[in-house]
């Protein structure tokens, strides 16, 4: 077995990066600010070692970077892979309003309504003066449900909002029975 030798190579020795004396890569003395090499390959989704043992020894140890873990003889930034976005419907924008049922209150239907939001975290903020307020946070279909959102000047909770793409509608409804409240929310412009 051919062992390698990872090395500055100066007229008094063999040094790493760190101006340590260097040995062969993966049994070479002990790296100060990490511990040993041991050649593992570090793991893609974590950036921590694995373990396993690679097909050969890694450059020299920086001795920055990584976190004082074993040295994998990689780089390792750091980085956790935590997957793609969220995906967040686009219900955002101006809308005008519509109500049905006697639990709306003095909810204003001909205010101006809009929905902003954040579509990293899905969230839905409605305002308006006279209208729907408050937040809610949307699933991908951009449903919500136990919303706490006032209508008008009265406070609503336990409200949910169905979200129809093909008409660009949210029908909000707040309530049951007969003090139910149901808004449904036509888009009108972003």
């Amino acid at each position: 077995m051919a062992l390698m030798l990872s090395c500055l190579l100066t007229a008094t020795g063999c040094y790493d990066v760190d101006g340590e004396p260097a040995g062969p890569s993966g049994t070479g003395p002990a790296d100060s600010a990490v511990g040993t090499d041991s050649g593992a390959v570090p793991d893609s989704a974590t950036g921590a070692d694995s373990g396993a043992s690679d097909s050969g020894p890694g450059p020299a140890d920086s001795g920055a970077g990584d976190g004082g873990a074993t040295d994998s003889g990689a780089t390792d930034l750091g980085a956790v892979d935590t997957g793609p976005a969220a995906s967040c419907p686009d219900v955002y924008g101006a809308f005008s309003m519509m109500t049905a049922g006697i639990g709306c209150g003095d909810l204003n239907a001909g205010a101006p309504q809009r929905i902003d939001g954040d579509s990293t975290a899905c969230l839905a903020t409605f305002s308006s003066t006279g209208g729907i307020n408050g937040t809610a946070t949307v699933s991908a279909d951009g449903s919500f449900s136990g919303a706490s959102l006032s209508l008008g000047s009265a406070a609503a909770t336990s409200c949910t909002g169905t979200w129809t793409a093909a008409t660009s509608t949210m029908t909000v409804v707040c309530g049951s029975g007969p003090s139910r409240c149901s808004v449904t929310l036509t888009r009108t412009g972003p």
